[in-house]
């Protein structure tokens, strides 16, 4: 494993770079969701702060890509970092002096989102540029890895944090993470390929409309479009699901989301772990995809059928590992097989159709959840995330994309 960083040097800065300011994520995602749901005890409110936190990032996106495509990446990240900085230290200054108030948290998180949405295009697409092709999966799974153990290791600490010392220091640290990732994002060197000149011309409608000509361009992406789409859209439940177990059903507060979510963590961390030393080369992508999404599937069902702690922790260990198996072996592929040259574009407006309507599940889930309860929610997620995946076996072009580049047509 260590190889990957002598045989690709500029990948080291990259990969510790989102290790310490993922490993903030987590420690700030916790703080969001206790102040969220501790404050108002509420699942609407949960969902209208997770909808903040996502649907500027999403509504951007494609304008996000096309910036990542026609500058260089290393400077785009470095500014987003910055600007995630000066909000989060706001954010811990305001709840250091007991100022921070719902709409306050809101507007930050607005912001804060819109700067990862110009960061994670660049990087997804920046990350073929500092390792050869034929470690590409591999160097995703590694990413993956700090992502994960940030997401085991970022709530426990943010639990911590929390009960100990207040939420103010949770939000500090990943403050202080944004800050390091910029200054280590800031010595990767790495050559930048202009687009064709024909792409450059189009103002807001011109971005949207050949973004889309674009995607069509390319089936392998624009086929999984709308499969994406639905998944994201009944697998967002989770984070305002959680709190409802620890703070309601279960009556573990801080300590029971920091738990849930790092068990969920672990799942992650597992998957990316076995994908870092073994590629699984004895079936191809679709089948991958199809038989990880279906269990997550069953998982849910039986997550919102049986309410019992241990039931609740191995269901979110495997939910986690089946996403994340999902999430590096899709964007694995797509890196390998599109373009570089407009692979910026392509991701972003991936991620922004994908995930459009995970805000719509927020405020449903929460209203739902307060409405009927968890169990209906969890167990229809499931059944549809299962039909999705069937859907997905059918994509022809997901059986033979692995081996090669792909041609637009």
């Amino acid at each position: 494993m260590i190889d990957i960083f002598r045989k690709n040097r500029g990948f080291f800065p990259f990969w510790l770079a989102r290790v310490i300011s993922l490993v903030g994520d987590g420690v700030q995602a916790l703080a969001i969701l206790w102040l969220s749901y501790n404050f108002y005890k509420s699942s609407l409110i949960v969902g209208i702060v997770m909808i903040s936190v996502s649907l500027p990032g999403i509504l951007i996106s494609p304008f996000a890509g096309n910036l990542a495509d026609r500058a260089k990446r290393p400077h785009i990240m470095v500014a987003a970092d910055l600007a995630r900085f000066v909000c989060v230290g706001v954010l811990a200054f305001l709840s250091y002096e007991q100022a921070l108030t719902l709409t306050s948290l809101i507007i930050l998180s607005v912001v804060i989102s819109l700067a990862s949405a110009y960061f994670n295009p660049s990087a997804m697409a920046f990350l073929p540029q500092v390792v050869r092709r034929e470690d590409v999966t591999r160097a995703n799974a590694l990413t993956q890895i700090s992502s994960n153990v940030s997401m085991i290791l970022g709530p426990l600490v943010g639990m911590s944090l929390i009960v100990a010392i207040g939420v103010s220091t949770a939000f500090a640290i990943n403050s202080v993470s944004f800050l390091f990732s910029a200054l280590l994002i800031g010595r990767i060197k790495a050559q930048f390929k202009a687009p064709p000149l024909e792409e450059k011309r189009g103002g807001i409608w011109g971005t949207l409309i050949n973004g889309f000509r674009l995607l069509k361009r390319y089936p392998i992406a624009s086929k999984m479009l709308d499969k994406a789409a639905v998944i994201n859209f009944f697998y967002a439940s989770i984070p305002i699901i959680i709190p409802i177990f620890a703070g309601g059903i279960y009556q573990s507060g801080a300590k029971g989301i920091g738990i849930m979510m790092g068990v969920f963590g672990a799942g992650m961390f597992v998957s990316s772990l076995l994908l870092s030393v073994s590629r699984l080369a004895f079936c191809s992508v679709k089948i991958k995809l199809t038989v990880a999404l279906t269990v997550m599937g069953a998982v849910f069902v039986a997550f919102g059928m049986v309410h019992t702690l241990a039931v609740t922790l191995g269901a979110l260990f495997v939910i986690g590992f089946t996403l994340n198996f999902t999430n590096i072996h899709l964007i694995s592929l797509y890196q390998k097989v599109l373009p570089n040259e407009v692979l910026g574009r392509i991701m972003a407006f991936m991620t922004a159709i994908s995930l459009s309507l995970q805000p719509l599940s927020y405020g449903l889930t929460g209203a739902f959840a307060d409405m009927i309860g968890v169990t209906w929610v969890l167990t229809v997620s499931g059944i549809i995330i299962m039909i999705s995946a069937l859907r997905i076996y059918f994509i022809k072009e997901l059986e033979v994309a692995d081996d090669g580049q792909i041609q637009p047509v």
